[in-house]
């Protein structure tokens, strides 16, 4: 679980760089299971890591929707197909 902790904390470095968010949400079982352990060693590598002004304004959160962030993105989409 160690380098996958590694590879998220490295894949949000790279969003941080590319995409200067305010916000990466995180959501699935994986990461309302690991919680801190997953989301403190990503929010220490991007603040180490990635370009200092993006850095220091992304959040990096659980979401708070759950497990159930997939549904509600499908049925956003489904909606806007259908209207």
């Amino acid at each position: 679980m160690e380098s996958a902790r590694d590879a998220f904390a490295s894949t949000c470095v790279s969003l941080t760089d590319v995409f200067n968010p305010s916000l990466i949400v995180v959501g699935g079982s994986v990461a309302a299971g690991q919680g801190d352990r997953l989301l403190g060693p990503a929010r220490a590598a991007v603040a180490q890591g990635a370009f200092h002004r993006p850095a220091s304004r992304v959040a990096i959160v659980p979401a708070a929707l759950g497990d159930a962030v997939g549904l509600v993105g499908a049925r956003v989409l489904f909606e806007a197909r259908m209207a």
